[in-house]
C-alpha cells in the first residue's frame, strides 16, 4: 500500500467533514473545499474546532462508534495532574461528570454516543482551552497499529507481514508520533478482543487493537503532533491473512509462536531461539537486522553498513536452516533502507522546523532582555543565555544556587534582591560532591513541601550518562526526559573532561547552546582561577578556569571570592548582558543557608552627606573600593549616577570649572 512513515506534510482540513487530510510532499493534491465558518460543527455556540476533533467525535457518534474524553498534550507535556511522570501522555481518560450528575472515570468502559455529552466536553475543555482529546473504543473493528516512534521497526515489520497479500485501502490515520493506524470492520457478530480469539500484536512493533474496551484517538487529538486522516477512505473488511496472524500470534510479546514469526520482540530473545527453531524464518530476520539498524543509526556518526550486515549475518549463520544470500541481501537493504530513510527524514524535519524568517527574527526585539534573574537593565541572568557563576572552593557557589532554585520554582520571589522568574521545573545536575550538595541544600528547603519539591525539582546525583562536551545533546535530553525548562549544572568540571582544551570548551558551549535553543535556561557553576600578586580577587574573565569558549558562550559570568568558609564574600559581574550589577559584598547565613547583600555603596546617601556632592571619580572608588579607579569603573560609575538622576535620586550640575559634572541630593547645595 505504500510508504506513509514519511514525515506529515501540510495539513488541510475539508469543511464541514472535521477530518484533517495530510498529503504527502510531492503527492498530487486535490484543491482543499473552502473552509467551513468557524464554529461549523461545533453547535451549541461551541468555540472553533481548528484540528476537527469535535466535527468527527460527533460522526463516529452519530454512526454508533463509543467515545469519551481523554487529557491532551500542551506545550510537550500532558495536562493531567501528573505530567511529569505521565506514562501515556494525551492518551488516558479523563473524569467527568455526566447527565444526572454521576461522574465517569473509566475511560472507554464509559464511552458514550451522547452528542450533547460530547459537546458539553468540547465547552469544558476544548476550543479556546485546547485541553481535549477523544478516545474511540473498537468494538466491531479492529485497528493494524504500526508504531515509528523512537526508532522502532514498526514500518519493516509490515513490510515483511504485507509482502505478497493483498492489503486494500480502507480508513487510515497518522498518529501523534508519526505511526500509522489502519482501521478495518470486523466479520458479521464479532466484537473483537479475546472472546473472539484475537491477540493484541501482529509482530515487532505492529500492535492489533479491537474489542469494546479497546480504543484508539480520533483525528484531531494530539499527543507528540495532531492525529490526522491519511486515506478517508470507507472501513473495508478485515482481511483473511490478518485476522490469521492476530489468531496465532502469542499475546503481548510482540511475536507468533507459530508460522515462522519470533516469539519475542526483544533482540535478545530473537538471538537465543535454538538454531532449529521453525521461527526463524524471513519474519524473525527482518525483526533482527530492525534492531541491528536502528542501533547503527543511534550512534553519530552511524556505525555505518558493514557493522549492520556483519551483524544480521551472524544472527542468520547460527540458524540451522540459514535465509538464502539472496533473500538475506534484499531484506537486509530493505530494512537499512527504511531506517535510513527515517533517520535522514527526521534530520531534514527537525532542521527545517528550527528555519525562521529573518523579519520575526530581527524585529520586535526588546530594548533590554528578559530576565530571569534582575530588575529593569540590572540582569544578572537573561532569559536565553546562560549564567556562569565561578568562584574558588568553598565560598558558596551551590549554596547561592540552591537560592535561585528555590525562587525559579516559586518557593521565594527574589534572591540578593533582585525578582526571579518562576519556571516550571528544575533539573539539579548534583555532580560536585553530591553528599555535601544534600547536606546544603536541607538547610535551605528544610521547610519547603516535599511534595512540591518532587514536583517542581528533579535531581541527577553523580556523573553525568555520558561527557557532555563530547556528546553535546545529552544535556538537552536529560532535560527533556525530566521536563525541565531550567537546568542548574554542578560543576562544570564533573560534566566535561579537559576544560582547559579548546575543543572540550566549545563542545560543553554547543551543549549548552542546544539546551537553550530548546527552551531551558542554564546556571553553571564553575572555578576560577588564581591571578595577580598574592592570589589577589579575579576581575576579567580570563580568571575563570578553562577554554575561552566556556565564558565567550555565556550571557552572564559573576565572580565570587574569598577564603573558603568566610560568611562574607564578594561579588563581582564579570561579563553582563547589559548594565553591570554591583560590585556587592554578600553574607552567607551558613545556618539558614541564606545570602544577603551585606554592603554595597549607597551613592544616594553619599551624595547627601557630601556638601558639594559628588563626581564620578568619588563614586567610582566608593563602588569599587580603590582609590584608583580605572577608567571604565569611572565610566561604570558614571552610568549608575546617570540612572539615579534619571530616578529623581539625585540631580546633575556643572561643577568648578575644569571639575566636571557634579551629583548631589535635590534638596542640597553647589559650592
Amino acid at each position: 500500500m505504500g510508504c506513509l512513515l514519511a514525515p506529515p506534510g501540510r495539513a488541510v482540513r475539508a469543511a464541514g467533514g472535521g477530518r484533517v487530510v495530510k498529503y504527502e510532499k510531492g503527492a498530487e493534491r486535490p484543491e482543499p473545499t473552502p473552509e467551513a465558518p468557524e464554529s461549523a460543527g461545533a453547535g451549541n455556540g461551541a468555540p472553533a474546532d481548528p484540528d476537527g476533533l469535535l466535527a468527527t467525535a460527533l460522526a463516529l457518534a452519530a454512526e454508533g462508534v463509543k467515545v469519551f474524553p481523554c487529557h491532551r498534550v500542551v506545550d510537550g507535556l500532558c495536562n493531567c495532574d501528573e505530567p511529569y511522570s505521565c506514562k501515556s501522555p494525551g492518551k488516558h481518560p479523563r473524569k467527568w461528570k455526566a447527565k444526572g450528575g454521576v461522574i465517569k472515570k473509566n475511560g472507554s468502559k464509559d464511552a458514550t454516543t451522547d452528542s450533547d455529552e460530547i459537546r458539553t466536553w468540547w465547552l469544558k475543555w476544548g476550543g479556546k482551552h485546547g485541553a481535549l482529546n477523544i478516545g474511540q473504543t473498537l468494538a466491531g473493528r479492529a485497528v493494524v497499529d504500526v508504531d515509528v516512534a523512537e526508532g522502532k521497526p514498526g514500518e519493516a515489520t509490515w513490510e515483511a507481514l504485507s509482502a505478497d497479500q493483498d492489503v486494500p485501502k480502507t480508513l487510515t490515520y497518522r498518529t501523534g508520533r508519526g505511526g500509522l493506524q489502519m482501521l478495518f470492520r470486523l466479520p458479521e457478530g464479532e466484537t473483537g478482543g479475546k472472546a473472539d480469539g484475537y491477540s493484541n500484536t501482529l509482530g515487532t512493533a505492529v500492535d492489533f487493537k479491537t474489542g469494546p474496551h479497546a480504543y484508539v484517538m480520533v483525528p484531531g487529538s494530539k499527543t507528540d503532533d495532531v492525529y490526522t486522516v491519511v486515506h478517508d477512505a470507507e472501513t473495508v473488511s478485515l482481511p483473511g491473512w490478518v485476522a490469521d496472524l492476530a489468531r496465532t500470534a502469542q499475546p503481548g510479546t510482540g511475536g507468533s509462536v507459530v508460522a515462522g514469526r519470533p516469539p519475542g520482540s526483544q533482540l535478545s530473545d530473537l538471538l537465543s531461539l535454538p538454531a532449529d527453531d521453525p521461527a526463524r524464518g524471513n519474519n524473525w530476520l527482518a525483526a533482527v537486522a530492525g534492531h541491528y539498524a536502528g542501533d547503527a543509526w543511534k550512534f553519530a556518526p552511524p556505525r555505518g553498513w558493514s557493522w549492520y550486515s556483519d551483524m544480521v549475518r551472524a544472527a542468520n549463520a547460527a540458524s540451522a536452516d540459514p535465509i538464502g544470500e539472496a533473500d538475506l541481501l534484499k531484506t537486509m537493504r530493505s530494512i537499512w533502507d527504511t531506517e535510513a530513510r527515517q533517520h535522514e527524514q527526521a534530520e531534514v524535519a527537525a532542521v527545517v522546523q528550527l528555519l525562521q524568517p529573518g523579519g520575526a527574527f530581527f524585529h520586535n526585539v526588546p530594548e533590554v532582555p528578559p530576565a530571569v534573574w534582575g530588575h529593569g537593565e540590572e540582569i544578572l541572568w537573561a532569559e536565553g543565555e546562560a549564567l556562569l557563576i565561578g568562584a574558588p572552593q568553598g565560598v558558596g557557589k551551590t549554596t547561592l544556587a540552591h537560592q535561585i532554585i528555590r525562587a525559579r520554582i516559586g518557593l521565594q520571589p527574589t534572591v540578593l534582591g533582585f525578582p526571579v522568574a518562576p519556571g516550571k521545573r528544575v533539573l539539579l545536575l548534583a555532580m560536585d560532591r553530591p553528599a555535601q550538595t544534600r547536606r546544603a541544600g536541607a538547610r535551605i528547603f528544610a521547610g519547603d513541601d516535599p511534595h512540591r519539591l518532587s514536583e517542581r525539582l528533579v535531581v541527577w546525583e553523580g556523573p553525568p550518562p555520558a561527557d557532555l562536551a563530547r556528546h553535546p545533546e545529552t544535556l538537552m535530553r536529560m532535560c527533556e526526559q525530566a521536563g525541565a525548562d531550567t537546568v542548574v549544572v554542578d560543576s562544570l568540571k564533573d560534566a566535561a573532561i579537559g576544560l582547559s582544551d579548546d575543543e572540550v570548551g566549545a563542545g560543553w558551549n554547543r551543549a549548552r547552546q542546544f539546551a537553550l535553543r530548546e527552551g531551558v535556561q542554564v546556571l553553571e557553576l564553575h572555578h576560577t582561577v588564581k591571578r595577580g600578586a598574592n592570589g589577589a580577587e579575579p576581575n576579567t574573565l580570563a580568571d575563570i578556569y578553562g577554554s575561552t569558549w566556556i565564558t565567550s558562550g555565556a550571557g552572564s559570568v559573576i565572580s565570587l571570592w574569598g577564603e573558603a568558609g568566610d560568611p562574607i564574600v564578594s561579588l563581582r559581574h564579570l561579563k553582563q548582558p547589559f548594565a553591570e550589577v554591583g560590585p556587592f559584598r554578600l553574607l552567607h547565613d551558613h545556618t539558614t543557608g541564606t545570602t544577603t547583600v551585606h554592603h554595597t555603596a549607597d551613592l544616594v546617601a553619599l551624595a547627601g552627606a557630601s556638601r558639594g556632592g559628588i563626581s564620578a571619580l568619588d563614586a567610582a572608588k566608593a563602588i569599587f573600593e580603590t582609590e584608583k579607579p580605572s577608567a571604565a569603573q569611572k565610566e561604570k560609575a558614571r552610568r549608575r549616577l546617570a540612572k539615579l538622576v534619571e530616578a529623581g535620586q539625585l540631580e546633575a550640575k556643572a561643577g568648578p570649572t575644569g571639575a566636571g559634572t557634579v551629583y548631589r541630593a535635590p534638596s542640597g547645595a553647589l559650592f
